[in-house]
């Protein structure tokens, strides 16, 4: 090829790689012109991130997302914490080492696992089941309730395998029990406790306020008085049975006089409750067939010719109780001897 033409086509490659290299350009920075008025905040492709709003100690930290979005993460100085604008959905798992604070509704759609105390300001709703002890272990499930007077409990026992409360339980409807219900021996002071139901271990009694009422058609021995009377029978204004009942209460609360067949019902009870004692008197009523004793004419008469009916407990002074319970007696109405108490 002649020298000439080589010079000239060395050239020509030379202004092309020169046009080339200005096209190039002009397309750079009409690209980077371009990208300039979409206006991103940042874009970032590094491993390591600097430090955003460093030197800054007065305003909110903050990455906002979209200017017309404006939804944004941002550190809140005066709360000293990160916030968001939005929800927040997690896809993996979300492990935290300090307290985490839910001031809203928190919408759990699988499993949560509480190894430690959940405290809560507000209330816990639920629109399935609510489980305590869900392991089944071998422990006490408890809830507690708390005020201002103190805490209460209601716990199902791992002991005895029944629901307890620590305290009273107040129930403004029905109460409706398909098994049996267990009441214990319950001893309020007097002018307590009235409408309370007990077992004494030989009878169910109710509480009126001043003492016990037994629930059975006939009233059991309670004991006698000290105080002795002969067959008239009368304290302040009261004469005969009803003063007879008065010194009863006044003796055991809640008592009365005794009739005969309350104490013969007791002997088949409670035969116990006649220790210690040694005779009483107790109504019988109207007058047997072949005998004039109408108790004391109703406990209004002293008189040797009158008659009432008694009751003998022991023969040695009380030290044991006659075989069998003892027995009743008539004898005349002028005779000193205690009342025998029932209830």
């Amino acid at each position: 090829m002649p020298p000439l033409f080589r010079r000239l086509s060395l050239k020509v490659r030379v202004l092309g790689s020169a046009l080339l290299v200005l096209f190039l350009v002009t397309c750079s920075v009409t690209q980077v012109e371009a990208v300039s008025s979409w206006s991103p905040t940042v874009l970032v492709n590094t491993e390591s991130f600097s430090t955003i709003d460093d030197g800054d100690s007065t305003t909110d930290i903050e990455l906002r997302f979209g200017s017309t979005l404006g939804e944004k993460l941002y550190f809140n100085r005066s709360e000293t914490r990160f916030q968001l604008t939005r929800g927040l959905y997690i896809q993996g798992n979300l492990t935290a080492t300090g307290s985490l604070s839910v001031s809203g509704a928190t919408v759990l759609d699988g499993a949560t696992t509480v190894n430690s105390t959940l405290d809560t300001t507000g209330a816990i709703t639920t629109d399935s089941d609510l489980t305590i002890n869900h392991d089944n272990g071998g422990a006490d499930a408890t809830l507690t309730f708390g005020n201002d007077a103190g805490a209460e409990t209601l716990t199902f026992s791992d002991t005895t395998n029944q629901f307890e409360f620590s305290d009273d339980v107040k129930i403004t409807g029905d109460f409706t029990v398909t098994g049996g219900v267990v009441v214990g021996d319950y001893a309020p002071g007097t002018g307590t406790g009235a409408g309370t139901i007990r077992w004494t271990g030989t009878d169910y009694e109710g509480y009126d306020g001043t003492g016990w009422k037994t629930f059975t058609a006939a009233g059991k021995f309670v004991g006698t008085t000290v105080a002795t009377s002969d067959g008239s029978i009368g304290t302040g204004s009261l004469v005969g049975y009803q003063a007879a009942n008065e010194i009863c209460t006044h003796a055991f609360a809640g008592s009365h006089m005794c009739q005969v067949d309350e104490i013969i019902s007791s002997v088949e009870q409670n035969l116990s409750s006649f220790s210690g004692m040694v005779n009483g008197w107790a109504s019988m009523g109207a007058p047997g067939y072949t005998a004039d004793a109408n108790d004391c004419g109703g406990w209004t008469s002293g008189d040797g010719g009158d008659l009432g009916s008694w009751w003998e407990f022991s023969t040695d002074g009380g030290v044991t109780i006659e075989s069998g319970g003892g027995k009743g007696y008539l004898t005349n109405c002028a005779v000193a001897q205690p009342l025998a108490c029932c209830r």
